[in-house]
């Protein structure tokens, strides 16, 4: 579906640098976990987003907004933004903490203190990546254990989820905005 713009013109040609072609938007707000080995990720969580681009020169704005929590007092959990075409993923080098040692590189990260199990760990970002191709490109977010153990990873809750006031439920979003680059 086109974008109209007020001088007459819409997403389907005739655009000036700057403007939204295309606007994508997935998540949910649901709950997920998973068990994640010690100091890896939990790749495929779901919070991904799909568009093909209309033309390669233009750029994709990434926004996510996710809610998570590693199960015990964990500092540095995070997110990595990944990029993908037919199912081949690379992390966003540029998107993520420069490399520096064994440090992992993340898009943003938080610590859930020891609050008594009731946190949440929000995790926001905006990244504005070069679109370089026209074919249908995935932006995915995988997710951070940085414990020396095994650890549940919980999306959109807390680990203590009984049924009262201080247990909240929580939705996680990704969008993924095309704009003219001419």
């Amino acid at each position: 579906m086109a974008i109209y713009y007020g001088d007459g013109t819409n997403s389907n040609g005739g655009s000036t640098g700057g403007r939204l072609i295309q606007v994508i938007q997935n998540g949910f707000n649901t709950v997920s976990s998973a068990n994640v080995n010690a100091g890896s990720i939990w790749e495929s969580s779901g919070l991904d987003v799909t568009l093909t681009p209309k033309d390669s020169t233009n750029k994709i704005l990434i926004m996510a907004s996710i809610y998570m929590h590693v199960v015990g007092p964990q500092y540095n959990q995070g997110v990595i933004l990944r990029k993908g075409t037919g199912g081949n993923y690379s992390t966003l080098t540029a998107a993520n903490g420069a490399a520096a040692g064994s440090r992992m590189t993340l898009i943003g990260a938080g610590t859930d203190g020891v609050g008594g199990g009731y946190e949440k760990v929000p995790v926001h970002f905006h990244y504005l990546d070069v679109g370089g191709s026209t074919n249908a490109t995935t932006y995915r977010c995988d997710l951070y254990n940085p414990s020396s153990i095994t650890r549940t990873i919980y999306i959109n809750r807390a680990p203590s989820d009984d049924n009262n006031g201080f247990n909240q439920r929580l939705a996680s979003w990704i969008i993924a905005m095309e704009v003219a680059n001419t």
